[in-house]
């Protein structure tokens, strides 16, 4: 009976339809409906042209909306299009989370339903909105094909351009160029991001996500992130961000970091980790278990670093002088300080065990080498043993243990310092080589308070120290004492080459 019907066209202009309900103080609208097609045959393209205003007083409302494509319906074959399909609207609104926007979709959709398959070829949405000071601007292209049957869908060649525009952002706005391949499946609950690139700032990550458990409470995701090389501080200057003052102002200027991971919503297991930090590079990996109250395990080397370079630039004078690096406080500003409450709470907070190792320090203008550390921390049980490091030529061994369970901080040291060369250690700590020799200290000492001060009163143990081949350089005394009995006696003193030090 249906093929009998030929219908030539529809064609409706402004039409206008109204609804209230004064009972719920509502009212809806739908005016200005324009809709024109061409001859309605099944199974051919149809241009339909459709435009209406529609607008509502809870929530305040309206929205010019357009449609303009060619729809085919094949009832016989289950298949259906729409070519060359132009969507597009215009809202304003008091009442919703934006105040404008504006939508545009476009594409050709085609779907049978036989095979049950959907494509949309050409697929572009664009999308407009503001609210207040904050505006969105952003468009989204891709290639999609869905199985309806086995629930598959692919989006190819996606590619998301965005400017985000808000005051409260670093640098007032935030631009975004993401390009991708995703594939989802919601029968087997995956979904997978491959050839992944993102462009933000001046960021450039690339990657791979897969994503297992898609619709359950607790999703399972693993991949790998690469973010290439960039310059830190001009970052931090593109999104207004301060840096803290360094020695180094050429610091930050490369950073790079590569990781394999896994997690879930509460965790994250960055491995293979490969950071590098202008001349250093570090490697290993972190996991971090319950972000709520974090658990975090590492096993980290690093290379080699100069941490003078990153710590702030040292006051103007002689590098000999303490007052140098560390102005002198006045002693109630001392008093003070020392009488500052410790963190327990935040030190009860900290649950972490791991290792670190690092290949070359140079800190305070000393170094060492070979430094290793391992840390054992819970519920405000600290542990930091054993601690080991080569430096001018010996050896520092250690083990340090803080107790914050209490109401007070238990703090237990165990360290050794053997065969250590003094006069190249104070020529870096000092600038001057005062004193040679052999030094060897240990120390076993404990104490316990809420303040820096009340430890300090309350450590006890016992410490030796030895001081082997040792040379104060600058005044040779026994020379001195010769000469001043030559001179008092009249006679000729000889000089010699002898080092001016005394043994």
């Amino acid at each position: 009976a249906l093929a009998a019907i030929s219908i030539a066209g529809v064609q409706l202009t402004n039409a206008n339809i109204l609804w209230s309900d004064a009972s719920k103080s509502e009212n809806y609208s739908l005016e200005n409906l324009n809709l024109n097609t061409d001859p309605l045959v099944p199974g051919e393209p149809t241009a339909i042209d459709m435009s209406f205003d529609i607008s509502s007083s809870k929530p305040q409302a309206k929205a010019h909306i357009s449609l303009n494509t060619k729809v085919m319906v094949d009832l016989k074959n289950q298949q259906y299009s729409l070519s060359a399909l132009q969507f597009n609207t215009n809202i304003e609104s008091k009442d919703l989370p934006v105040s404008q926007a504006e939508f545009a979709l476009n594409g050709d959709l085609n779907a049978d339903m036989l095979t049950q398959l959907v494509s949309i070829k050409g697929l572009s949405f664009t999308a407009h909105a503001q609210k207040d000071e904050q505006t969105v601007d952003a468009k989204l292209t891709a290639e999609l094909t869905a199985n309806l049957a086995s629930q598959q869908t692919d989006l190819k060649a996606v590619k998301l351009i965005a400017e985000v525009v808000d005051p409260n952002l670093p640098g007032g706005k935030t631009n975004i160029d993401l390009t991708a391949n995703i594939a989802a499946n919601l029968e087997q609950q995956t979904l997978s991001l491959s050839g992944l690139i993102v462009e933000l700032h001046d960021l450039l990550i690339k990657g791979d996500i897969n994503v297992n458990k898609l619709m359950s409470d607790k999703p399972a995701f693993a991949g790998k992130l690469d973010i290439a090389p960039f310059n830190l501080r001009q970052l931090a200057k593109q999104i207004a961000v301060e840096l803290p003052a360094m020695a180094d102002d050429t610091t930050l200027e490369l950073v790079q970091i590569s990781t394999n991971f896994e997690g879930t919503t509460n965790s994250i297991n960055a491995k293979s980790l490969d950071v590098t930090l202008d001349q250093s590079k570090l490697s290993g990996n972190v996991a971090i278990n319950n972000f709520e109250k974090p658990a975090i395990s590492f096993k980290l080397a690093l290379d080699e670093i100069d941490a003078d370079r990153y710590l702030p630039p040292a006051e103007q004078g002689d590098k000999s002088s303490l007052k140098a690096t560390s102005p002198a406080a006045p002693p109630a500003a001392a008093a003070a300080a020392g009488a500052s409450q410790l963190p327990l709470e935040t030190l009860r907070q900290l649950n972490a065990n791991g290792v670190l190792d690092i290949g070359k320090l140079k800190i305070s203008g000393t170094r060492s080498e070979n430094i290793h550390i391992e840390l054992n921390a819970a519920n405000g049980d600290i542990k930091l043993k054993p601690m080991s490091a080569n430096l001018y030529q010996g050896q520092y061994k250690g083990n340090v243990s803080l107790d914050a369970r209490g109401k007070t901080l238990k703090v237990a040291i165990d360290e050794s310092l053997k065969g250590v060369q003094a006069g190249p250690l104070l020529l870096d700590l000092t600038g001057e080589e005062k004193i040679t020799g052999v030094a060897n200290a240990s120390a076993k000492l404990s104490g316990n308070g809420a303040t820096v001060e009340q430890i300090k009163q309350t450590l006890s143990g016992s410490g030796d120290f030895s001081f082997t081949d040792g040379a104060l350089k600058g005044i040779n005394i026994a020379e001195s004492i010769r000469k001043a009995k030559a001179t008092l006696s009249g006679q000729k003193f000889a000089e010699s080459d002898a080092p001016v030090q005394t043994d």
